[in-house]
């Protein structure tokens, strides 16, 4: 290697327009080597510094023989007599002291080199590595730093300036001596009109362009990216990328503006990754905002940072489960108060909804429902296929990350949620032709085809509170499946787009993992995501992969396998697996006498009765669901000394799930009561409540009920107004 100077990181856009640099490890901007050079600097430099450059071998002794003579006449050194060959020789080695022996090394190097490299190969090394003042060196660097663009297509009145530049970098750095430069540059325009290179009129123009001043800032339109280029590739200077130019610069607008409307909130840091489905690479990458807000964070690459994934990996799960067939998009789930070995999860709004069916649960992003599933389908095997699906960070075991994984327990990164979610449509398209569409390794995602196609089809209509009819206008008709995030505290907020072309991923918060009220993935990330969206081309739709499908009869009401009492039944395009899916166990056939009162074989009169179907939930889904379905109370009445045996009419709410409980305690150490709570199928019943045989009261409609047990076992029994009775046996403990 004929140099061994560390060269500046240069990322150049798909278009080949330069997007960012850093500079070289010694502090200089040092481009890399450029594959051509413009012919106007060629004709100049060869002109001033090497005229015979072409026909020598070399080392020209005419020159070398006329330097000698004016520097004896002159007692010191006044000229070198270097050809081009022998000064990229003096710069291969490091500049060395002037002297009549580095001379002689020089003219042998020189020599060597020519019969190495072509006449244009040596022009290329030296212009490359020339000085042209401050910390600039080479002609590509010189070009931007002078000049704010690529060294291309220079008039003659630049060609000139750098051309006579690093013949004496340090005097006439720009700004320093501006007659001599002037008076050089000029001088070298007059020979080259003299050679016939320019006419008057040019020589004219030439001469009255200034002289480059105080240098440019470089583009920096993807300073993370560039980052990253030069940590990755240590050897690779030069890096032409996939990033596409235009829609780099306008992002990074969007993400500016994006700061200038959250950062009154103290939210200051922003990412944005733009995947092209097909081929996986990069059209868009903005590391961070550019604020220029102290202490910002706004050098931290968020694309590549560990964050806490809030509700972005429940489309999995869904898919998951669709695949496996334990579920429908119209299942119904409970969506009731929860405790699982004492985690009790809670929805973003703290409220229940009792049973809601799964596509719901999905594109509201209920925390309960999804938890309860995660519980049903294994932590284990969950985590297993989001690291088969390219999640490389969620690197702990599977009960330390427990049911909060599903709630952003774990963490990762912009880029692997932005490419999962990308092979994620490949899975769509992977059961069908597409036009255009890539070719799709079938182990590139853990998922069916039918799976990701319902998944992504369910997220095109994510319903959320708030403003969303404010921006919903950004998506416009483009159909784009989306689904947001946010983290414990408000500290991450993120939102992620899929259509068959791209993947936009999008994350905002605080580098440093502050939290801020109202930063959530719908209010502050979304906006952002579809303000990218409208900058992208537009997008098509994936078509239903109707082969790797299975028809399904289903309960309108429960979305399970329709049986015989259901009294509405729809047809359903599902996974392959949909025929494992249960059977509706919400529907039974009642007896109704003539006035419409329900009766059993308890109270007689069957045989004239008539049947009806009657969708009935469990209590404690009921509870939560009658006051989201106000219909559901519509229902018949027992008759008098009816219904009384063989009828769950009583749930208890909470506590659920365990036997042991702690008594709360308050800021100051105080213990606080036990709020037990049971759900009753008939709404206007009154329940009388008894502690290990004592009573403690009575409650109607709303059964909650505040207890405060000692350390021990007890037993707490519930009777409603016709004696049925509800037991639980329960353990106190310390902690």
């Amino acid at each position: 290697m004929l140099f061994n100077a560390p060269y500046s990181t240069v990322v150049y856009s798909a278009e080949g327009e330069l997007l960012s640099a850093r500079i070289a490890s010694d502090g200089q901007w040092r481009f890399p080597m450029a594959d051509s050079l413009d012919e106007k600097y060629v004709t100049a430099v060869k002109l001033f510094e090497d005229e015979y450059f072409d026909w020598h071998p070399g080392v020209n002794p005419v020159s070398i023989f006329r330097a000698f003579r004016q520097n004896w006449k002159a007692g010191k050194t006044v000229s070198g007599g270097s050809t081009l060959t022998m000064q990229t020789v003096r710069l291969m080695r490091g500049g060395k002291r002037r002297r009549y022996i580095e001379k002689l090394v020089e003219a042998s190097w020189a020599t060597r080199l020519e019969l190495t490299y072509n006449k244009e190969e040596i022009l290329q090394l030296y212009a490359a590595h020339a000085p042209f003042g401050g910390n600039v060196v080479g002609l590509s660097a010189a070009g931007w730093r002078y000049y704010g663009r690529p060294p291309t297509h220079f008039s003659w009145g630049e060609a000139a300036a750098l051309a006579v530049l690093p013949n004496a970098p340090g005097v006439i750095y720009p700004g320093r001596s501006p007659k001599e430069f002037l008076r050089k540059r000029n001088a070298l325009l007059d020979k080259l009109y003299s050679r016939g290179h320019l006419d008057e009129t040019a020589l004219v123009l030439a001469k009255a362009e200034p002289l480059p001043g105080r240098p440019h800032t470089l583009p920096n339109f993807a300073p993370h990216y560039t980052e990253r280029v030069a940590l990755l590739n240590d050897s690779k200077e030069v890096e032409f990328s996939s990033l596409e130019a235009t829609l780099q610069k306008e992002v990074l607008r969007s993400v500016a503006r994006h700061h200038e409307r959250s950062h009154a909130n103290g939210v200051h840091n922003a990412a944005v990754l733009v995947l092209d489905v097909k081929s996986g690479v990069p059209i868009v990458y903005v590391g961070n905002t550019t604020c220029e807000d102290r202490g910002s964070g706004r050098e931290v690459d968020i694309v590549q940072a560990r964050r806490s994934s809030g509700s972005l990996l429940k489309p999995f799960l869904y898919a998951a489960l669709l695949d496996e067939g334990s579920i429908s998009p119209q299942s119904l789930l409970p969506d009731i108060p929860t405790l699982i070995a004492g985690y009790s999860p809670k929805n973003f709004d703290l409220k229940y909804d009792g049973a809601v069916p799964a596509q719901e649960a999905l594109t509201r992003s209920l925390n309960v429902p999804h938890v309860r599933l995660l519980q049903q389908y294994g932590v284990e095997p969950f985590l297993l296929q989001l690291r088969n699906a390219g999640f490389t960070t969620l690197d702990r075991d599977a009960d330390n990350y427990g049911l909060s994984l599903i709630l952003g327990g774990g963490e990762v990164t912009l880029w692997e949620v932005a490419d999962v979610y990308r092979k994620f449509a490949l899975a769509a398209m992977s059961g069908h032709s597409v036009p255009n569409a890539p070719s799709v390794d079938p182990e590139i995602s853990p998922y069916s085809a039918s799976a990701a196609y319902l998944t992504l089809d369910a997220l095109t209509d994510l319903k959320r509170p708030g403003d969303l009819a404010a921006w919903r206008s950004f998506s416009g008709s483009r159909k784009v499946a989306w689904k947001t995030g946010t983290s414990f505290g408000f500290r991450d907020a993120w939102a992620v787009g899929v259509t068959p072309e791209y993947v936009v991923a999008v994350w905002t918060g605080n580098a440093d993992g502050e939290g801020r009220p109202g930063l959530t993935g719908a209010s502050v990330a979304a906006p952002l995501l579809f303000e990218v969206f409208d900058e992208l081309p537009n997008s098509t739709w994936f078509k239903e992969p109707v082969s790797e499908m299975s028809e399904v009869f289903l309960c309108e009401a429960s979305g399970l396998q329709a049986s015989a009492t259901c009294p509405k039944r729809d047809t359903a395009l599902l996974t392959a697996n949909a025929q494992r899916l249960g059977v509706c166990k919400y529907h039974e056939i009642v007896y109704l006498n003539p006035e419409g009162e329900r009766i059993d074989a308890n109270c007689g009169g069957l045989s004239s009765a008539q049947e009806a179907p009657l969708f009935t939930l469990p209590p404690a889904w009921a509870w939560y669901y009658r006051k989201q379905h106000p219909n559901y109370d519509v229902r018949p009445k027992w008759a008098a000394g009816c219904g009384v045996e063989g009828v769950e009419m009583m749930s208890l709410v909470y506590p659920r799930g365990g036997r042991q409980l702690h008594l709360p305690r308050d800021l100051s150490g105080t213990q606080q009561p036990v709020v037990f709570e049971v759900a009753h199928a008939e709404l206007n019943r009154m329940l009388h409540w008894y502690l290990d045989g004592d009573y403690v009261g009575s409650t109607t409609r709303h059964h909650q009920q505040p207890l405060t047990p000692n350390l021990g076992e007890h037993r707490l029994l519930v009777v409603d107004d016709l004696g049925r009775e509800l037991g639980y046996v329960f353990t106190v403990v310390a902690g």
